[in-house]
């Protein structure tokens, strides 16, 4: 099989300028009988940059692929590439457990002994001092996920595996004990990074992430995933997969999306993080109060619009008034992107004649909001307080079942992934700490605050 490579969703530019390890490591790799895919190949290019006086260009290296991307075969000639080429080269790895950890072991010791190389590397076994060897005096061994583990070592290189499964703290202690034992060796020194998305939960992936994405220095930071606002089943959109085409097919990820429970194929094979373990709202109640039929007059809606925290995607919720003090909303658009969020506001103004349009007054939404008030639209823009006091109202009114929705995707998965962050003596609904985008409720929360919160709101005319 064979396929054109997927682009990353992040990913730091190639410096053509500086020299590369990528070539040696895939000549490795290919020796070893697993010859790279494209996503390998521009990792191990980029992640083996290396600076005039020799040094790495990268400290830490954050990789996130979904499930079957091939995660070994491409440490495994990455780390033997270094225990090769640098005498005395001291290489550790770990995983999410000390279990988990040698079963990954494992794996590239039977890459080893199964390839022709195997006669190049000594490999031990023993409970506790499991290793492989070079003759030149290097090694990669096995330590436990634990904040003394690299006590008395000074490692070149730690590999992290699947630190989707570590919180905030656990993450600060295996940091706070790999930075002293590597303190000494300057740049030589790098901290890899790998794991499929985690959950709201992942502290120490996410922390990571979240520096890998805006660009700190000395991070590469390297994201195959799904799109936001894409259907997670629909095949036509597991393109992004970087090892489809080469060892995975379609009709074995089919297979496999039949096979898991929803939020295990999302976050594992679709490499999306997924919802905060204890989700805001019983997603049964939800479900029962979605009706796609649903419909009211555009001239007595409120529309609103939100932005998601990373630019990711956006949406606009409509919400009007139905009888026996029921609250209706519905998704009027939802898309990946940013740039088509303006022309459609201006567009439905001038066609829906809505009593009002509004958006939360923060994070990048307000960039749109600056761009469409310069064009002569009247925006309605909420404060913290109006939206800590929508929050609660939408939680209610799911719970007392006086909310009608379409039941769409923008609602109900943004609500599965939303979090609250205190706001005054309240909640509110926070981009930050929900597992994934929430464009959708934070619409849907401005939408209804103005909808109920003005009612002798003068109607506005749009052009």
């Amino acid at each position: 099989m064979s396929a054109p490579a997927p682009p990353p969703r992040f990913a730091p530019d190639r410096d053509p300028a500086l020299r590369t390890e990528g070539g040696e490591v895939a000549a490795l790799a290919r020796a070893l009988g697993k010859p790279f895919m494209p996503h390998q190949q521009l990792i191990a290019d980029i992640a083996g940059e290396r600076l005039p006086d020799g040094g790495y260009k990268y400290r830490h290296v954050v990789v996130t692929l979904p499930r079957q991307s091939g995660k070994t075969t491409m440490l495994g000639p990455v780390q033997l590439h270094r225990l090769i080429t640098k005498p005395g080269y001291r290489a550790f790895f770990t995983a999410q457990t000390g279990v988990k950890a040698k079963s990954r072991f494992m794996d590239l010791v039977t890459l080893i002994r199964e390839s022709p190389l195997a006669s190049y590397f000594g490999v031990r076994l023993a409970q506790g001092s499991e290793s492989i060897n070079v003759g030149n005096g290097s090694s990669l061994r096995l330590f436990p996920p634990a904040e003394d583990a690299l006590h008395g070592e000074t490692p070149h290189l730690v590999t992290l595996d699947e630190i989707w499964a570590h919180s905030e703290v656990k993450g600060h202690q295996l940091m706070g004990a790999i930075g002293p034992a590597q303190s000494t060796l300057g740049a030589e020194a790098q901290v890899w990074m790998v794991s499929t998305m985690g959950t709201a939960d992942s502290g120490m992936l996410n922390e990571w992430i979240e520096r890998g994405r805006a660009g700190e220095p000395g991070v590469a930071y390297f994201d195959w995933s799904l799109a936001p606002g894409l259907d997670p089943y629909d095949r036509r959109n597991w393109s992004f997969h970087p090892a489809l085409g080469h060892t995975v097919t379609l009709d074995a990820l089919a297979a496999e999306a039949r096979a898991q429970p929803p939020g295990t194929w999302e976050r594992a094979y679709m490499n999306r993080m997924t919802a905060a373990r204890e989700s805001l709202v019983d997603p049964l109640v939800l479900a029962g109060l979605a009706d796609p039929s649903i419909s009211g007059s555009r001239s007595e809606t409120v529309l609103a619009y939100d932005v998601a925290a990373d630019r990711s995607c956006a949406a606009v919720i409509a919400a009007w008034k139905l009888p026996g003090d029921v609250i209706a909303l519905r998704t009027v658009h939802s898309a990946p992107g940013v740039s088509w969020l303006a022309p459609t506001i201006t567009r439905l103004a001038e066609t829906w004649q809505p009593i009002a349009i509004t958006a939360d007054d923060g994070g990048p939404t307000r960039a749109v909001t600056d761009d469409l008030t310069r064009d002569g639209l009247t925006i309605e823009q909420l404060g913290l307080r109006e939206l800590a006091t929508g929050t609660d109202a939408l939680l209610d009114r799911i719970a007392t079942g006086t909310l009608a929705y379409d039941g769409s995707a923008a609602i109900t998965d943004g609500l599965a992934r939303a979090a609250t962050q205190p706001a005054g003596d309240g909640r509110r609904l926070s981009r930050k700490h929900s597992a994934g985008p929430i464009p959708g409720p934070i619409a849907a929360v401005a939408a209804m605050w103005t909808l109920t919160h003005r009612p002798t709101l003068s109607k506005a005319t749009y052009r």
